[in-house]
């Protein structure tokens, strides 16, 4: 299996505004491996918060995660960057960070082999470890990693971690800018640090794209998966 490469862009804007108001953007780059491992390259900026995130990360084939590296910078002034390695047992992680250097070492708290990084491409990948099928209902993302419990990921970037409830609502026919895709319709209800009800589409194939979002309560902000371009190599 040669190197699979897949290239997009996702935008987001409040639900009272033109689409070409753009709230936020990230610009992706998947890479797929022969092993089955998947790498993620994120460009993430949110325009009226001035918040920019770059995200580096590496999931086996099971989506379990390898290593990350993220950095934030909020305002133009850089606020950090850390690094993770994850074992069967153990995350670790090494950041500086305004606070200075840190190195954590924890176990796993929960079942949930998965990491949050506020890229919303993780997102996507966090909820693939979940079921889904007709009768998976309600489930627990419980104790999983996170460089930062603020919700738009502000600070840090260091290790922490949050629980989230989520309801699968089924498989449902999405358009959006990018096109047509089925998808797999994830609902967060309950989140630990208090995050607004949140729902994801995420591709009803091997490649578990975030395709489309929705954040409720007083956020009303869209996500759509803008662009995507399965890139082959080019000729020589």
């Amino acid at each position: 299996m040669k190197t699979h490469i897949l290239q997009g862009q996702i935008v987001s804007w409040c639900r009272d505004t033109r689409k070409e108001s753009w709230r936020s953007r990230e610009d992706f780059v998947i890479t797929r491996h022969s092993d089955g491992s998947r790498v993620l390259r994120a460009f993430c900026q949110l325009y009226e918060n001035d918040i920019v995130r770059d995200v580096l990360t590496a999931v086996d084939e099971e989506m379990r995660p390898k290593d990350a590296t993220i950095g934030v910078f909020a305002q133009g002034v850089r606020q950090g960057s850390a690094w993770y390695t994850f074992t069967d047992e153990m995350i670790h992680c090494e950041s500086d960070t305004k606070e200075g250097r840190i190195s954590q070492a924890e176990p796993w708290r929960g079942a949930t082999r998965g990491l949050g990084t506020h890229a919303l491409t993780s997102d996507a990948w966090l909820l693939a470890r979940l079921e889904m099928s007709e009768l998976a209902g309600r489930q627990t993302l419980e104790q999983f990693p996170i460089p930062s419990i603020h919700h738009l990921g502000a600070t840090g970037p260091g290790l922490e971690f949050v629980s989230a409830d989520v309801d699968y609502l089924g498989t449902e026919e999405v358009t959006v800018m990018a096109g047509a895709f089925s998808c797999h319709h994830f609902q967060f209800v309950a989140t630990s640090n208090d995050h607004p009800t949140y729902d994801v589409w995420l591709s009803a194939d091997d490649d578990f794209l975030f395709v489309k979002g929705f954040v409720g309560g007083d956020w009303n902000v869209n996500f759509e998966l803008r662009c995507l371009n399965d890139l082959e190599r080019p000729d020589s």
